[in-house]
């Protein structure tokens, strides 16, 4: 199991409350439907590194937007039904994001370029904007270390 730490809503996590009143709920119940459950990876695509995951329980009701973004961040966390993909570059995508993580999904500076494989089991943890930040500049110093545990330690 991998912690992927993500930062929810606000700049970015555009469509979080979008997201919300699509279920009708609360944008607290999203962050907890996302983040309280184990996603599999099952797939990189698209873009080098970009995983694709699922998770098996309390799926959202809500697919993919109407009209696609044509550039959207690296990092973004974007969702539908009961699927989750950390992007790597930007790149257009027609899901909806609700947050960002401060990992680097895919740095080909790197040995081992991809943040994840297929086969990785994954949990969502809610972060600050403070922590955000202070795990970012942790990466971009080399210094962060992605918490495993379980099969993948």
């Amino acid at each position: 199991m991998k912690e992927i730490p993500i930062l929810y809503g606000g700049e970015t996590g555009p469509d979080l409350e979008y997201c919300a009143r699509l279920e009708q709920t609360s944008t607290e119940e999203i962050i907890r439907k996302h983040s309280e459950h184990e996603y599999y990876v099952y797939m990189l695509g698209f873009a080098p590194g970009h995983p694709y995951m699922a998770r098996f329980e309390e799926p959202y009701s809500f697919k993919r937007r109407e009209s696609p973004r044509v550039k959207i961040p690296a990092r973004s966390v974007v969702v539908q039904l009961n699927l989750s993909d950390l992007i790597p570059f930007e790149q257009p995508c027609g899901w909806n994001i609700i947050g960002s993580t401060p990992l680097d999904i895919c740095n080909f500076k790197k040995e081992d370029p991809f943040l994840l494989s297929a086969g990785d089991w994954v949990r969502h943890v809610p972060v600050t904007k403070e922590e955000y930040d202070r795990i970012r500049r942790d990466v971009e110093n080399g210094t962060y270390q992605v918490k495993t545990y379980g099969a993948n330690e």
